[in-house]
């Protein structure tokens, strides 16, 4: 008799632990969930905004990027390049780090002259890429306007 009642009330001890242990784990991945959510918002935010790029190469051609960001999957581009448009919409983001954004807006361009990235810099911004290269050979990256 004494080992039945051994034997039930440790039955009972490991499943109230169980119990607790799944609750627990539960509660880890609600935080967990909300916490990415939170931070998925902070990095939309964080770039969030009107962006513009303008410079000429060698032969006086310029050409100039206008970027809206209005979440990470949601971008827009107009570039001119001195004076045929192109542009595109609904574009995602990759988010390489907090600081850079890799953005390829037209895949079918080789040699990824169709990706360009953007980066915080200090207190500024910077486009880099192929497409940015070719304007100015020698300088992989130029100076990003935030206009709002």
């Amino acid at each position: 008799m004494k080992n039945k009642i051994l034997i039930l009330s440790i039955s009972l001890i490991v499943c109230c632990c169980k119990q607790n242990t799944v609750k627990s784990n539960e509660n880890a991945n609600d935080i967990l969930v909300a916490s990415n959510v939170k931070n998925i918002s902070q990095v939309n935010n964080q770039w969030k905004g009107v962006y513009h790029f303008e410079a000429s190469n060698r032969d006086d051609s310029k050409t100039s990027f206008d970027i809206v960001i209005k979440s990470l999957n949601d971008l827009s581009i107009c570039i001119n390049e001195d004076g045929t448009k192109s542009s595109y919409s609904h574009i995602k983001s990759e988010n390489i780090s907090d600081e850079k954004i890799k953005i390829i807006y037209d895949s079918s361009l080789e040699g990824e002259m169709g990706t360009i990235y953007i980066e915080k810099s200090d207190n500024g911004y910077l486009i880099s890429g192929n497409p940015i290269y070719f304007i100015n050979p020698g300088n992989n990256e130029m100076p990003l306007e935030k206009i709002k």
